[in-house]
């Protein structure tokens, strides 16, 4: 487990070098007032999107881990609901977009990202599958890895002028290649052809759409709230300390993706052998996740200077989601932990109840010192959501597997 956890980090490293390389080219060559306009059009798309997979990749992901010689049959039936809900967001999404920005480059940029929704959400489905079938270092590739390095090389072939609307016609083209990609490696094996009964539900979905509308909405509210709480180069600054953090946060986020398919279990209280992997595993990720939070925090100027100096506005708004972070990876794999056990309504509830206090804060904060409210916004979402799944996980599953938790 210690060997694929150190994979699965390596190729973690790989993607979010990638990410925070188009980061950076993008940032020198567009400027952070155009960055700001990209950041906040994908992340309308991103929010579209994450409906129409009405937590499909999610479900794909448990019930491939508990039924891998079915996983084939799992993403066909469920890649049948998602063209369906992709062709939805297809019509929403402009609307959507419309309303929030009116028409200009914010709308025309927007409707480019919006194109890519179908073949994201392709891709991140065959990553779930692959993923849940115990094959986690291909999963990233496809899912990952791959994404943003073809964006960036296409981005820089395209021979279109340099704006906020070649960069999403690059992810367009990018994830329409890894959409492909994912089928095929999904159906290489001969095995995974083989025929299967699957009998799953839009009802068994649903904690999972919640979970996943969630999560999303954290990311987007970043570039969102910020583009009414500020300038689009403070959009830009504060993206850009969202990413600088979520790379920093690899350690924790590479020990939750490789150990979720083998933890996963319907048992209450949960078996001992998975408990005892979860504290082994949050300690292990402990040890290089809170230097490298340290790390982050001190050198916060520094970093996204990196991206130009233009982002260094951003370090407070850094610092702020580095402390947010700290105690969600003192949680330990409790996210993991309930996304693979038969509580996937609870982690609904917790996810729901991490977002109200995000939005009620982060509105609440903006509204007296800007954009900085956002930061605070996010970081008390990854605190609330975090002790809550801890504490869900003691109650429901009699089992603790945070950073401090010991076998008995």
């Amino acid at each position: 487990m210690t060997a694929l956890i150190f994979s699965v980090g390596a190729l973690r490293v790989m993607a979010h070098g990638s990410r925070l390389a188009a980061a950076l080219v993008f940032a020198r060559m567009l400027g952070a007032s155009e960055v700001g306009v990209y950041f906040v059009a994908i992340a309308v798309a991103g929010i579209v999107s994450v409906i129409a997979r009405a937590g499909l990749d999610r479900l794909a992901l448990s019930e491939a881990a508990h039924n891998p010689a079915a996983s084939f049959a799992i993403y066909r039936h469920l890649g049948r609901w998602l063209f369906l809900t992709s062709v939805a967001a297809l019509v929403i999404s402009p609307m959507l977009a419309r309303l929030l920005f009116g028409s200009g480059i914010a709308l025309q940029t927007h409707l480019g990202a919006a194109a890519a929704i179908p073949f994201i959400n392709a891709t991140l489905l065959a990553a779930s599958v692959l993923r849940g079938r115990g094959e986690v270092n291909v999963s990233m590739v496809v899912g990952e890895v791959s994404p943003p390095v073809l964006q960036l090389l296409i981005f820089l072939m395209l021979p279109l002028e340099l704006n906020a609307t070649r960069a999403v016609i690059a992810q367009l083209l990018a994830m329409a290649i890894t959409s492909f990609l994912g089928l095929y490696l999904v159906t290489r094996r001969a095995d995974a052809r083989a025929a299967h009964d699957v009998d799953l539900t839009w009802r068994q979905a649903l904690p999972m759409l919640i979970v996943g509308v969630n999560g999303q909405f954290r990311q987007s509210f970043v570039s969102i709230a910020s583009w009414f709480a500020g300038t689009p180069a403070q959009v830009g600054a504060m993206g850009a300390a969202f990413r600088t953090e979520q790379a920093l946060m690899l350690p924790v986020n590479a020990t939750r993706l490789a150990t979720a398919p083998r933890l996963a279990s319907r048992e209450r209280p949960l078996p001992e052998a998975v408990t005892t992997l979860a504290q082994h595993s949050a300690r292990l990720a402990a040890l290089v996740q809170i230097p490298l939070l340290a790390f982050g925090a001190i050198f916060a100027a520094d970093l996204l200077s990196l991206l130009g100096d233009d982002f260094v506005d951003g370090a407070p708004w850094l610092r702020i989601l580095l402390i947010g972070s700290l105690v969600n990876a003192l949680t330990g794999t409790s996210h993991s932990v309930l996304l693979m056990s038969s509580e996937r309504s609870v982690l609904a509830v917790t996810s729901t109840i991490a977002s109200v206090a995000l939005a009620a804060v982060g509105i609440g904060v903006a509204l007296f010192i800007g954009t900085a409210g956002v930061a605070v916004g996010l970081a008390t979402a990854y605190v609330v959501g975090g002790l809550l799944e801890w504490a869900l996980i003691r109650r429901r599953l009699g089992a603790r597997v945070d950073v401090f938790a010991t076998s008995d």
